[in-house]
């Protein structure tokens, strides 16, 4: 067996070469001062029953209203619905025009007659290849932008109001628009008498909802805008155009994300999953095996190596109906666990390290696939190995990471991947150390 101690070979060498500087010319090469093999940098992988202690997924993290984004669905993968919804600021009340001396007047009058609810359509995301046909209403009851869900327009301290219709209440339509393959808009007409509905104030029930009616699709939009035309009662000739902007806008959707299914994970979705991995307790003193393509026999621990990299091989599951609809980007991050605190709870230190690029969402479609994704944690690993000097602020005492999405609030999907008890497809590790054999040296 191989004593590998590096520190110890490195003092050998220095103490080699300070010697040797005494004998030989001060202008001659020198010969090689450590033999052969001494040193050695390799990559090993290990499975899920070499280094994970336990896994699990936690959600409850981010609120619709809080994403960057909106979605609309009907039926998407045999099950999941969507609608978005929408509140508006009230236009101006008065607005600027040119009279016929070309003097610039405040009209005070002016008659909104028409205007436009535009839908930014997220042109990177898995939006699908159908056309889709969009219905637009006025809100019917008066709805929380920060709690509504599918059944409850207010589900908010001690006050829990239900929608009359789940879903969401409505009113009157007020237009339909097609999305086509590839658009990054969609644009809906809307008049007077809705834009007066619109700007009552004191209707606590007003807004907008959109939703799909085509069969089997899901749409991501990154924005919704409002723009209100106006004509002058100063100059009867004269169209005014304003963008009121939006008061705030949410999606509820049915229904809930379920708990991953057994064997695996999940990160990503809304109200936001996490997963947590929790390292075994004596990984950097196990003994593991040098690989074969060294060509001699030998074993060693992280104890007694250089941890040059470390990353966590996360093997993608299908996620069916909850498949994300844009790329996923896992990241991992050092998890303050305590008994007394849940792992729901448990806050979030240093982050540890990020993929880049992201993975494309159709990792997550169909059948499982080969590509495995890959989180950088060499200084997590590191600090357990003891090098604390090298990592700094990442050595402590936690052995749990949690591996969450970021940017956090940017998925409706989830990511799902493999857990501990799924054997081959389990999570693995991937190091590459760099280890040293004590040596006779000349």
């Amino acid at each position: 067996m191989i004593n590998i101690r590096l520190r110890g070979v490195l003092v050998v060498a220095a103490a080699v070469l300070a010697a040797a500087c005494g004998r030989e010319s001060p202008t001659a090469v020198g010969g090689g001062l450590l033999p052969g093999g001494a040193v050695r940098t390799f990559e090993v992988i290990l499975d899920a029953s070499q280094f994970l202690r336990a896994d699990t997924t936690v959600s409850g993290f981010v609120r619709a209203s809080t994403t960057v984004f909106e979605i609309v669905a009907q039926s998407f993968g045999g099950s999941v619905t969507a609608h978005t919804l929408a509140r508006f600021v009230q236009p101006g009340t008065s607005i600027t025009v040119l009279d016929s001396t070309g003097t610039s007047r405040t009209d005070t009058l002016p008659h909104f007659f028409a205007g436009t609810v535009v839908l930014q359509v997220d042109t990177l995301a898995v939006n699908g290849t159908s056309p889709v046909l969009l219905r637009l209403f006025r809100t019917a009851e008066p709805w929380d932008g920060y709690s509504a869900s599918w059944t409850m327009r207010v589900d908010s301290g001690s006050t829990h109001l239900a929608w009359a219709t789940a879903g969401g209440t409505v009113g009157p339509m007020v237009d339909t628009a097609t999305w086509t393959p590839g658009a990054d808009s969609v644009v809906f007409h809307v008049d007077s008498a809705t834009i007066a509905a619109w700007a009552d104030t004191t209707d606590a029930g007003r807004g907008a909802l959109v939703a799909a009616a085509t069969a089997g699709s899901r749409l991501r939009f990154l924005s919704i805008g409002y723009n209100v035309q106006a004509h002058s009662s100063i100059r009867k000739d004269t169209v005014v155009t304003q963008s009121p902007g939006v008061v705030g806008a949410t999606f509820i959707y049915t229904p809930d994300i379920p708990p991953p299914p057994p064997g695996t994970l999940q990160i990503g979705g809304v109200p936001a999953w996490r997963s947590f991995l929790t390292f075994a307790p004596d990984l950097e003193t196990r003994t593991l095996a040098c690989p074969a393509s060294l060509g001699v026999s030998c074993t060693f621990s992280l104890q007694r190596a250089t941890v040059n990299y470390a990353g966590l091989l996360l093997q993608p599951a299908p996620a069916g109906a909850w498949a994300p609809e844009d790329s996923v980007r896992p990241s991992a991050w050092i998890s303050d666990t305590s008994r007394l605190v849940p792992l729901s709870r448990a806050p979030l230190g240093i982050q540890i390290g990020v993929s880049s690029p992201a993975y494309p969402a159709t990792l997550f479609q169909g059948t499982p696939t080969a590509t495995a994704m890959t989180v950088p944690v060499t200084s997590f690993v590191a600090a357990l190995a003891g090098d604390t000097a090298r990592v700094g602020a990442a050595a402590g005492a936690t052995r749990t990471l949690g591996i969450l999405n970021v940017p956090e609030p940017g998925l409706f999907g989830v990511a799902t991947f493999y857990g501990r008890a799924a054997g081959a497809l389990a999570p693995r590790l991937r190091l590459v150390v760099t280890i040293a054999s004590e040596a006779q040296l000349p």
